[in-house]
């Protein structure tokens, strides 16, 4: 049995930066982890599930529990008197591995196993850019940039594809697994800009 806390909070950081060779590459490079849990009054972890019936398991109460991480690090490097280059990178990470018990503005009660959970991966943001001054009044910029941004959703422990979603129309609690189920989820997106001025 998995012992359950009714608040978690955390938040931690840790950044540092400076020359790699003087006047010449920098780096700077931070980290950060942060999440939460607590728990749900009066929802619980069904005892009978895969049956038509719900059962509140009182030694298992509804959680929601979540974190994120990030690691970031950008390289800049002048590579000549009018050349310079920057490389950023931030690979992200997060897990909302319980959600509410509610569907988002319906006000239904929704037991744990019939919630959605995600796994924000690969998730992340990348760029690159040059910048060079072509002449005392002439400069020129660009940049690639690219936004990795996917979440598989996985379903709830003793949830199975072909578990069927009920909904107790006399409480108005779904339970034993989601309604419909959507994956993979991806949302990846490029840019790129071009200057001068």
């Amino acid at each position: 049995t998995t012992v359950n806390k009714p608040l978690k909070i955390y938040d931690a950081t840790v950044a540092l930066g400076g020359p790699i060779k003087k006047n010449k590459v920098w780096f700077y490079t931070a980290h950060r982890e942060w999440g939460n849990q607590y728990l749900f009054a009066g929802f619980f972890w069904n005892k009978t599930q895969g049956t038509p019936f719900y059962t509140p398991d009182p030694d298992r109460p509804a959680s929601r529990t979540q974190w994120f991480e990030s690691h970031a690090a950008r390289i800049t490097w002048q590579a000549s008197k009018s050349n310079k280059l920057s490389f950023f990178a931030d690979v992200q990470d997060a897990c909302i591995c319980r959600t509410g018990t509610t569907v988002a503005g319906s006000g239904v009660g929704v037991a744990p196993e019939a919630i959605l959970a995600y796994h924000f991966r690969p998730t992340g943001f990348y760029q690159t850019s040059w910048t060079a001054p072509l002449t005392s009044k002439l400069l020129f910029d660009a940049s690639f940039s690219a936004t990795i941004n996917r979440w598989p959703q996985f379903r709830a422990p003793g949830v199975t594809p072909d578990t069927i979603s009920i909904l107790e129309q006399s409480t108005g609690i779904r339970f034993n697994a989601r309604e419909t189920y959507d994956d993979p989820n991806v949302q990846d997106r490029y840019g790129e800009r071009f200057s001068l001025s």
